[in-house]
């Protein structure tokens, strides 16, 4: 059955959809014909002819006389007469394409044969309009930095941001004076690339942009497909529809849909909007929409609240003669206070709630309203069960992405599991729909999910099955005691030993005598420091609490392998599915391919842009003057031979005046200058300024006329240099010497001087002893280049600093000089002190590690993160939703911190467990109202969960909520919430409970923020050489004390904020990481969970 769509059909359908009648003529939804490649005129036109304004001018000439029709107009009043009449499903334009005249500026010269740019035809075409048409969409404004005048037709922007308005303002950053303001304000997005493609980085457009302080809203825009096709995507009445030459079609799902064609047509047009399109239309609007533009027929709804209440007061009466009557009223319009929860009777639960302590009804006033969640829950296990099955994932790649983030680098892994998890979104939705829902439904809609996965990671797929761990189950090893140094230790011992690599005999004895006492150390400690295997003995050359690095005696690097332990903290608190946590991170370092992993890890543009940012940072210091100039000229050089001693090493037929010319465009022609011409042409600045304050002294005691130096001085400010030219040529018609006033010029080098230098420096021995001389006199400048610290070598650094995170300095040098590594071939071995500094240049600092199971951020998690993210913003958004969060703790004993390599600012990740724990406390913490827990003696279990559910939601239904309350939980996936028991009294309780995506703690943060909380306060009450006792009564005592005075609405709320702000990243695809985050923007979110409704008597009730 096709899907009928023709325009007065299209019309009903719209008016069904947006409840009533809008008033519009069907003859928009016409398409047009295309005669032979021209899309990119036809999408063009239609954007014009949906815009009231254009319609407008058009119309009013379309009822001139046609003597008086502006000839320029003719052919667009024409298009205009063959719209509005005729009943087809499209009109022909053949006219147009025939008799339009203006391609390139020629009046005579009509539409090239092929397809040509839309931007192209949008600029001949509105050239060759009427200047009273033109006015529509021209705008004019200065450029700040020249301000120079620009008269436009539309505004260029490039992706600067995620979305469309910032990279508007970006844009809008350049100029100044906007004027004009125009009834179209064209964008054009810049996706060009350096190839014929265009590139598709997602970014989102908004319903509402700011141009010049004026706002603008969204109207259609020009989509670009790789097909070399153009078609327009244009908003009517608030819904989308595909306008693709001749044939129209909505963008949204309703009685006349057909599936899956329809429901494709939607998720297609989704990621065009925002991947895709490449010229916008807007026009002025007064409302300031901050939402985006969807088409996927589900996040269009996602942040409206389709529950909303009425505010009608409704009354409950137990019975009729009874005086029982009450009102359901918001918790906002109530006066609340701080209750401690003890002091209600027939209650054993613990904590303090802020509610309305007056006419609270004594049981629970039934009938209970059916929970619209409850099917969410069972869904949601369905399908973590295939997601996590998606199992990709690389800790280095995630540590590589998190510095991309900090770096402002794109991601092409973080687009597509965005892209996958909006996906994912609207199968779920769907299926949420269906009554009768089995899991062989969610294997067959997650499919697409699959099979998409399998196509971009079928390499490391095929890679990962060959994987062979290092020991076999025949391998046998005694139990080993970790090492007491860390890795910020190690690196203490480094900054303090002799870094300088010159003195290598002396560093050569240290690193001997090192040796020894490593065997002595080894010979008394082989209990502990040896293990026996099958095939011979080996020894640890350093464990961090399970990240342990081997060495067999036979003292060859190819032994050396990596170990990472994944032992659970609690065996019992395992995930509810299957438990499998495969550890595929055991792997001999031997197998270690840096090069493939370069790639991989994306390291060329990391240090691509690390070495930007220190170079920017480095160029705004405060300039450091040596003696002259001469001193710097000679500086300059210097620079150049060692940057040829390095040239030669990595060619094998090195060419001076190739390497001349490149050396001068990288150092001294470029836009970013070697430091020592940037601080040259400082001098230099400095000389002119003083050359311009004589001369216009000069002036003055010359006593020329007041108007010849004010118009010699005119553009001072803008360019001083020429006005000191300006200045001397003056000087020189009136026959005054102006040897002191000369403009001083800026460094300049050329091919042939750099190539002088060189040959007389290879030639003259006492040259190169004098450069070597100059070494630390330049050092302030940039130092000496240690040419060992190649791009391979620093590239190899990066990709091993990612993956293994933890190493120490003194172990990565010993792969770079291994076989395997970039350093293998060189005479001069690299020194642990040298990768240090080479860390620490490149803004790798050490910091503490974050426990990061493997399986945490594989890809299927990462996806899945993104749908439920997705469906747990449209959940919370509702104002009959009372949310909380649940989960059961312990007290924590830490065994102290661990410390790795990462970018400053970003905490890196591994795979082993940091910490103990013992005695368990149940807690639900309810943003807006407080939080509720209950202590036990041992371990909780199935049915002490069951229990404390049923305790909590009675509770709240009596104090927090009405029974017309949506309460919806959420909680973690280990085994005891999964229990048959559990499950009875969920549906008996008519609440959702909803599981977060597995190994994701962070969904569920609130309450695990609220454990973090008090575990810290804990700790406060005793010694710092003592641990607690552990005593059941004091510590619950000291518990309940820190969580009822000190854990109060400023922080729960906060945690709140951190919940949706995590969430909203989870949302980009980005990696799940520990620790706190931004929450701008989400500050008073909480606000809005006191519109839950509460039952309170009509007589006793308090307001605000």
């Amino acid at each position: 059955m096709s899907e009928p769509r023709t325009p007065k059909i299209l019309l009903q359908r719209l008016e069904r959809r947006v409840g009533n009648d809008p008033q519009l003529d069907y003859h928009i939804f016409r398409g047009i014909v295309n005669a032979n490649k021209m899309c990119y005129i036809i999408s063009l036109l239609q954007l014009f002819f949906h815009s009231s304004d254009f319609l407008e001018y058009v119309n009013n000439l379309s009822k001139d006389d046609e003597n008086d029709i502006e000839n320029k107009n003719e052919l667009l009043t024409k298009i205009y007469k063959d719209f509005y009449s005729g009943q087809t499903r499209s009109i022909n334009i053949q006219e147009f394409f025939n008799n339009w005249k203006g391609w390139a500026g020629d009046p005579n010269l009509g539409f090239p044969e092929d397809i040509q740019d839309v931007l192209e035809f949008f600029l001949n075409f509105t050239n060759s309009v009427s200047e009273n048409l033109q006015s529509l969409f021209t705008f004019k404004m200065d450029q700040k930095k020249n301000h120079q005048n620009v008269v436009s037709n539309f505004l260029s922007v490039n992706i600067t941001s995620r979305n469309l308005r910032d990279c508007v303002l970006n844009a809008l950053n350049e100029y100044e004076n906007i004027s004009n303001f125009p009834q179209l304000l064209f964008i054009q997005l810049n996706r060009a690339s350096q190839t014929d493609y265009i590139v598709n980085t997602l970014v989102g457009v908004n319903k509402t942009i700011i141009f010049g302080g004026m706002l603008y809203s969204f109207v259609g825009a020009v989509i670009f497909e790789s097909s070399l096709h153009y078609h327009s995507i244009i908003r009517i009445c608030n819904e989308g529809f595909d306008f693709d030459d001749s044939i129209v079609s909505p963008l949204f799902l309703d009685q006349n849909s057909v599936f899956p064609s329809s429901y494709n047509r939607c998720i297609k047009a989704e990621s065009n909007i925002n991947r895709n399109a490449v010229l916008f239309l807007y026009e002025p609007t007064d409302h300031d929409d901050l939402g985006f533009i969807h088409f996927s027929p589900n996040l269009q709804r996602m942040m409206s609240d389709n529950s909303a209440q009425s505010n009608i007061i409704q009354i409950h009466e137990i019975s009729e003669e009874s005086e029982e009557k009450y009102i359901e009223v918001s918790n906002k319009e109530l006066v609340r206070e701080d209750i401690n929860v003890e002091r209600i009777e027939c209650n054993d639960l613990k904590g303090v709630v802020k509610i309305s302590s007056t006419g609270v009804p004594s049981n629970v006033i039934e009938p209970i309203k059916e929970n619209r969640f409850m099917k969410n829950r069972q869904l949601f296990k369905w399908v973590a069960n295939v997601m996590r099955e998606l199992k990709e994932v690389d800790q280095g790649k995630l540590n590589s992405e998190l510095l991309s983030l900090k770096l402002d680098l794109e991601s092409d892994e973080i687009d597509f599991i965005q892209e996958q998890g909006c996906i994912l979104y609207d199968i779920m939705k769907n299926l949420l729909e269906k009554n009768d829902l089995r899991f062989n439904d969610v294997l067959n809609a997650l499919q697409p999910i699959v099979d998409s996965y399998e196509a971009k990671y079928q390499k490391q797929l095929c890679v990962n099955s060959r994987k062979i761990p290092i020991f076999t189950a025949n391998d046998e090893y005694e139990e080993i005691r970790p090492l007491k140094k860390s890795v910020l230790e190690e690196e203490e011992e480094e900054e303090n030993s002799d870094d300088d690599d010159n003195n290598n005999e002396e560093e050569e004895e240290d690193d001997n005598n090192n040796e020894e006492e490593d065997d002595d150390d080894s010979e008394s400690t082989i209990s502990s420091n040896e293990i026996s295997l099958k095939h011979g003995k080996g020894s640890i050359l350093n464990d961090y609490g399970g990240f342990r690095i081997w060495k067999t005696t036979t003292n060859s690097f190819e032994d050396l392998s990596l170990d990472y332990s994944n032992e659970k903290v609690n065996p019992e608190n395992d995930e509810c599915p299957n438990g499998d946590d495969s550890d595929d991170n055991q792997f001999s370092l031997r197998d270690y391919n840096w090069k493939e992993r370069v790639e991989m890890l994306n390291a060329s543009n990391i240090l691509k842009e690390i070495r930007k940012n220190i170079k920017n940072k480095f160029n705004k210091r405060n300039p450091i003057s040596l003696e002259s100039k001469s001193d710097l000229q000679i500086a300059i050089k210097y620079e150049a031979l060692r940057s040829w001693e390095k040239y030669k090493e990595n060619k094998l037929r090195p060419v001076i005046i190739f390497f001349a010319k490149d050396w001068i465009a990288n150092n001294v022609t470029c836009e970013e200058k070697n430091s020592l011409v940037i601080a040259y042409n400082s001098i230099i600045d400095i000389e002119n300024k003083r050359k311009l304050e004589n001369a216009k002294k000069l002036l003055t005691k010359m006593k020329v006329e007041e108007e010849d130096i004010a118009s010699l001085l005119e553009h001072e400010d803008e360019d001083p240099i020429q006005t000191l030219q300006n200045i001397c040529e003056f000087l020189t018609r009136q026959g005054t010497n102006i040897d002191s006033y000369k403009v001083s010029k800026t460094y300049s080098l050329s091919p042939n001087t750099v190539k002088h230098w060189i040959i007389k420096y290879n030639k003259d021995e006492e040259e190169q002893e004098r450069v070597k001389k100059k070494v630390k006199w330049i050092s302030e400048w940039g130092g000496s280049h240690n040419t060992k610290l190649n791009d391979e070598v620093l590239l190899c650094l990066i990709c091993m600093v990612l993956d293994f995170p933890n190493m120490t300095s003194k172990q990565f040098a010993s792969y770079l000089n291994s076989e395997y590594g970039p350093c293998f071939a060189n005479k001069k071995k690299i020194k642990p002190g040298t990768v240090s500094r080479a860390l620490r240049s490149l803004n790798f600092s050490v910091s503490k590690v974050a426990f990061c199971p493997p399986t945490r951020n594989s890809i299927g998690l990462r996806i899945y993160r993104v749908a439920w993210s997705l469906l747990m913003q449209e959940i919370s958004n509702q104002n009959d939703v009372l949310i909380g969060f649940i989960d059961e703790a312990a007290v924590s004993i830490a065994d102290g911190k661990k410390y790795g390599r990462s970018f400053v600012g970003i905490t890196p990740l591994i795979n082993n467990p940091l910490s103990n724990c013992k005695v368990s406390v149940l807690s639900c913490v309810f943003p807006g109202y407080g939080v509720l827990y209950k202590f036990f003696n041992s371990a909780v279990h199935g049915s002490d969960y069951a229990c404390f559910l049923n305790d909590i939601t009675q509770f709240v239904r009596i104090h927090i909520c009405s029974s017309n309350t949506q309460i919806v939980m959420i909680e973690d996936n280990c085994k005891i919430h999964c229990t048959e028991e559990v499950e009875n009294v969920i549906n008996k309780l008519e609440i959702a409970v909803i599981p977060t995506v597995p190994y994701s703690p962070a969904l569920n943060g609130v309450v695990e923020g609220y454990f973090g909380y008090v575990k810290l306060g804990h700790c406060e009450f005793y010694s710092f050489n003592d641990l607690p006792l552990c005593d059941e009564i004091s510590i619950k005592e000291t518990w309940t004390k820190i969580s009822n005075t000190k854990f109060n609405d400023k922080i729960l709320n906060t945690l709140y904020a951190e919940w949706r702000a995590r969430m909203a990243k989870c949302v980009e695809g980005i990696p799940l990481v520990s620790g706190h985050i931004k929450i701008n923007g989400f500050e008073n979110d909480a606000d809005r969970l006191l519109n839950v409704k509460v039952f309170r008597h009509y007589k006793e009730v308090i307001y605000t």
